[in-house]
């Protein structure tokens, strides 16, 4: 068990490390978009017309029947790697809005319905599944269980949410 700790500390330090260098980079990016504005504006339009497809949508609708896309869009499991569903891409609108200084768009208010139906009685929320693939340690509880992880997404979307749209 203190191998298993002991990794983790070790993980954790390179992770911050590299979020030092990532921010270092971001920083720099931004000196370079004061210099070239056209390339912030042509990124930024891209990420605009990306957010609208999945607005337009919902989140999780087809557009040309308002069905939801696939039966997994509200089943919630961390990590979430590649796997989409409603909490991952409304913890990215969360973490855009707030990097924009905006307020939450209304088109997502049944998405997180989804969201907060999923919450448990005592506000947790339920690990659905553990996505196949090697991991170096357990990160989260296994399917069926309360998920730290999930809770904390969960609880920071519903509060944002909350906080702009009451």
């Amino acid at each position: 068990m203190e191998e298993v700790v002991r990794d983790a500390i070790a993980v954790g330090r390179q992770q911050s490390e590299q979020l030092r260098r990532d921010e270092a980079d971001y920083a720099d990016q931004q000196v370079h978009h004061a210099d070239h504005p056209d390339d912030g504006a042509h990124h930024a339009g891209a990420r605009r017309s990306g957010e609208e497809y999945l607005l337009q949508r919902g989140l999780f609708r087809r557009r040309s029947t308002s069905e939801p896309v696939a039966p997994w869009v509200d089943r919630f499991a961390y990590p979430f790697r590649w796997f989409y569903n409603v909490l991952n891409a409304a913890e990215y609108f969360r973490q855009a809005a707030l990097l924009d200084g905006a307020t939450p768009d209304p088109r997502m208010a049944d998405a997180i319905e989804l969201i907060r139906a999923a919450r448990q009685r005592d506000g947790t929320w339920l690990q659905a599944r553990r996505h196949s693939g090697r991991v170096w340690f357990e990160v989260d509880a296994p399917a069926g269980e309360p998920s730290k992880w999930l809770t904390l997404f969960g609880t920071r979307v519903l509060a944002w949410w909350d906080s702009q749209t009451s």
